[in-house]
């Protein structure tokens, strides 16, 4: 595995990290308050950072 190989898989990582924080979150306030369509969305970044995740891996 190349040095650019490697950065590109961190690369992903960190953006599969951020997704999933931001996914927490947005989940989390919308359990809170109530609002169905927040927590669908943070679900859907969760699964966003999933995917990021897998497609790290797979490189």
């Amino acid at each position: 595995m190349g040095i650019k190989d490697k950065a590109e898989e961190l690369k992903l990582k960190a953006e599969a990290r951020s997704e999933d924080i931001e996914g927490t979150i947005r989940e989390k306030l919308g359990d809170f308050s109530d609002d169905q369509q927040a927590v669908e969305h943070g679900q859907e970044k969760q699964e966003k950072a999933d995917d990021l995740r897998q497609e790290a891996e797979e490189k």
